[in-house]
C-alpha cells in the first residue's frame, strides 16, 4: 500500500481529529478504522504504513495510536503548542509531577519527530533510541524519578549534534535546569 494513497490519507486525517490534533492523545487503531469502514487488519496495515513514515506511532502494545507532528505537518495541519514549547523546566521533587510528565512525553514525542525527519547516522540513532526507551521505562514506573529523567534528557543534549538538532536540543537543556 502506498503511503500516498487517498486511503492512508483518509487514515491519517480520520487519526488526527479523533485525538484532536492532540499528539499527546491515543484512540484504537481499529476504531480509526471502524469510522472509515475498513476492516481490522487493513486498519493494521494502514497504521504500520504510518509508524515506518513517522506520521504516527503506537503507544500501547493493545493497538493505542497516536499522530505525530509529522504526521500534522503531512496533513497540512499546525500543531496546537506543545507543553515544551513553553521550555517548562522539570520540578525539582523527588517523582515527577503530572504537568512534568506530560512535558516529558511530549519532548520524547518531538524527539523522536525530528530524528525520523533528519538523516542521522545510525550510532547516533542508536544511542538515542536507548535514552527513550531508559525514559520510556522510568515513566512506567508508579512513581518516574525526576533525577532519573533529567539525567537521561541532559545526556540526549550532550548526545544531539548542534548542527542538525540545535532548537530541539535548546528546548531540551531548558526543561533539564533546575529551577
Amino acid at each position: 500500500m502506498n503511503p500516498d494513497s487517498p486511503k492512508i490519507q483518509a487514515y491519517l486525517y480520520k487519526l488526527n481529529e479523533m485525538t484532536n490534533g492532540d499528539p499527546a492523545a491515543q484512540v484504537s487503531m481499529h476504531e480509526v478504522g471502524d469510522a472509515l469502514g475498513i476492516e481490522n487488519d487493513e486498519a493494521s496495515q494502514m497504521a504500520e504504513i504510518l509508524f515506518m513514515g513517522g506520521q504516527a506511532e503506537l503507544k500501547t502494545l493493545s493497538g493505542g495510536i497516536g499522530i505525530t507532528a509529522m504526521g500534522m505537518k503531512a496533513l497540512g495541519v499546525t500543531p496546537a503548542p506543545a507543553l515544551g514549547d513553553k521550555t517548562q523546566a522539570l520540578g525539582n521533587e523527588v517523582v515527577l509531577s503530572d504537568r512534568d510528565r506530560e512535558t516529558v512525553e511530549t519532548i520524547l514525542a518531538e524527539v523522536k519527530s525530528v530524528l525520523a525527519s533528519k538523516k542521522a547516522a545510525y550510532q547516533l540513532l542508536e544511542t538515542l533510541v536507548m535514552d527513550i526507551k531508559t525514559i520510556e521505562v522510568q515513566m512506567l514506573s508508579p512513581a518516574p524519578k525526576t533525577a532519573v529523567v533529567r539525567e537521561v534528557l541532559s545526556s540526549i543534549v550532550l548526545t544531539l549534534p548542534k548542527t542538525d538538532f540545535q532548537e530541539i536540543s535548546n528546548r531540551i537543556a531548558g526543561m533539564v535546569k533546575k529551577g
